[in-house]
């Protein structure tokens, strides 16, 4: 997979940058979008992604995703995840995990966010894939805890490096998906994510439980089996996962 990086000083959104050229024929397919900042950075369900000024990677990029079916979709969000995990875990030789649907944690700390948008345009599917890595940021505003690959070195970091390093990755994932090379992808993605081999506190319609879980299908639909021993089925934005 070939990719051409072309960088904003500013832009409301590199997911809509790759939107907007999708439908006008302006995008080429792959190119990865970069912005120094975003005025509309945004996160799972709507959330604000909080980015200093040129001190994190903000970038998107597209790919054709109807060689699979509706249903197996959320494989590239697994590709995607485990391929930022490999170039994490190598660049700090420390355990990279994932949190269901789309975060990356360095400990209980998250590092990384994606989100994936399908976008249909004359009747062919693409997928925009929107990631944010915390690079040389050190302080954060957020929910939950926040680490950069700055605060784990000690130092600044070159993010234009570190783009390269993380494209390489996320081209070998992507191109098994692209192969239907499928297992082994999935078996590194549930073996990193949080809340398979312990429980962990779920929240659905307000009420917390704790549960396990089983499975992650490629759909996104998570399996969770509760403390009481029973199974459900969760799409994104039914349940939340608290860490």
């Amino acid at each position: 997979m070939t990719q051409k990086v072309i960088k904003f000083e500013i832009l409301d959104s590199t997911s809509n940058y790759v939107a907007k050229g999708l439908e006008n024929g302006q995008y080429t397919v792959n190119d990865v979008i970069l912005a120094g900042f975003q005025t509309e950075g945004r996160g799972q369900r709507g959330n604000i992604w909080q980015s200093e000024f040129d001190k994190n990677l903000t970038f998107s990029f597209a790919l054709r995703s109807d060689f699979l079916k509706l249903d197996e979709q959320f494989v590239i969000s697994k590709a995607v995840s485990v391929g930022i995990a490999r170039y994490l875990e190598e660049k700090l030789g420390v355990p990279i995990s994932l949190k269901w649907p789309n975060d990356i944690l360095v400990g209980n700390q998250k590092i990384c966010g994606i989100l994936l948008e399908t976008k249909i345009i004359d009747g062919k599917r693409f997928m925009i894939v929107g990631v944010g890595l915390n690079v040389n940021q050190t302080s954060f505003n957020t929910e939950h805890a926040a680490t950069s690959l700055s605060l784990e070195f000690g130092r600044p970091m070159d993010p234009v490096k570190e783009l390269e390093q993380l494209l390489t990755h996320l081209q070998k994932y992507l191109a098994q998906v692209k192969e239907r090379i499928l297992n082994g992808i999935d078996d590194e993605y549930l073996s990193r994510l949080k809340g398979t081999d312990d429980f962990v506190s779920l929240e659905t319609k307000g009420e917390k439980f704790t549960g396990r879980i089983i499975y992650v299908s490629n759909s996104g639909e998570i399996s969770v089996k509760s403390d009481d021993g029973k199974l459900k089925n969760y799409r994104t934005g039914q349940v939340k996962i608290n860490y």
